[in-house]
């Protein structure tokens, strides 16, 4: 796997999934075998491995770009087009609707309910990623902050703070990761915080610039763009 070249990695139960500047899904297995899953004339910048999949598909003109829903080889829908409308840079999913950012001004967070139409959720600063629970929508600003927003509604509550370089997130039931470049080529850090006070503490440190992230039970991966690494650590 290139990750230079790749636009998209999420991992599911069994398989990596991919995207990349060749139009398509991919799935690689456990042995490293893999196969084309779903094939588009068009890019996919983000997956989010949920209920579903759900594609942002970058259209081969901005009348073409959506939001996709894939259950399976030849189920896919389109849950939203976009028309001329900024491509979701982050998205995440609480078991009812899918949340996800818009960088059109003023950068929004929308929630698009199933079968529904977007509404705005709330107004965020620029959005790296977006994960949710049953409890909160969680945002990553690429200025560094991670910041919980109530489902039920209320105050945000700051999670943290200065994480240099912030790229990526993802969660298990207990905590936050982040994958945060850094500020200089090899000092990307893996960061793991707490869902109920925010303490901190790294996972890993001096990587080549992380730029993706996911966890499962058997640890935590990243993927480093400065020197096409993929990296596990266990989870603590």
């Amino acid at each position: 796997m290139r990750i230079l070249a790749t636009l998209a990695v999420s991992v599911v139960a069994s398989a990596v999934l991919q995207s990349g500047s060749a139009a398509g899904l991919y799935s690689y297995g456990p042995d490293g075998a893999s196969g084309r899953q779903e094939v588009d004339y068009a890019r996919i910048p983000r997956i989010l491995a949920a209920d579903a999949l759900y594609l942002a598909f970058d259209g081969s003109s901005s009348a073409d770009n959506r939001i996709v829903r894939y259950s399976g080889p030849g189920q896919s829908s389109t849950l939203l087009a976009l028309g001329d409308k900024a491509l979701p840079s982050a998205m995440a999913f609480d078991g009812a609707a899918l949340f996800f950012y818009s960088a059109d001004a003023p950068g929004t967070i929308q929630r698009l309910p199933s079968g529904g139409t977007p509404s705005l959720f709330v107004q965020e600063d620029v959005v790296a990623d977006l994960v949710a629970d049953t409890t909160n929508l969680y945002a990553l600003t690429v200025t560094g902050n991670l910041v919980a927003h109530p489902l039920a509604g209320g105050a945000p509550h700051v999670l943290g703070t200065g994480l240099a370089g912030a790229r990526r997130l993802a969660a298990d039931d207990a905590a936050l990761y982040v994958a945060a470049a850094g500020l200089a080529p090899t000092d990307g850090r893996i960061i793991r915080l707490q869902k109920s006070d925010g303490v901190a503490r790294d996972v890993a440190t001096k990587q080549a610039s992380p730029v993706a992230i996911a966890v499962v039970a058997s640890g935590v991966y990243w993927a480093n763009a400065g020197d096409g690494s993929v990296m596990r650590a266990r989870r603590k």
